[in-house]
């Protein structure tokens, strides 16, 4: 959404997001007809209509002159992280193997 349109703000996507969440709820419980796979894509156009009218509905202020720091201490976090990424790889990599 940020980057189709600049109205949408913050407040705008989590509702949007949990309103999407709950229609592909409904879809699963209550219409069958729907194959699984349209579910995700339902979701994502309902995830972003709600989600930009909302925005324009709830008006919020921009702060301008904000300056953006930069996070340095989040290493730690940022080498945890890439860790996990490596070891879910090699997993997925030595599953190939034993398995293909």
């Amino acid at each position: 959404m940020a980057i189709l349109t600049k109205k949408t703000h913050a407040l705008g996507a989590n509702i949007g997001i949990i309103v999407g969440v709950f229609f592909n709820m409904y879809l699963w419980l209550n219409v069958p007809n729907v194959f699984w796979f349209w579910w995700n894509a339902i979701g994502c156009v309902v995830t972003m209509v709600v989600a930009y009218t909302f925005s324009l509905i709830i008006k919020k202020k921009s702060k301008k002159g904000i300056k953006f720091l930069f996070y340095r201490e989040g290493k730690k976090e940022l080498i945890i992280l890439i860790g996990y990424f490596v070891v879910i790889v090699v997993f997925s990599m030595s599953l190939f193997k034993i398995l293909g």
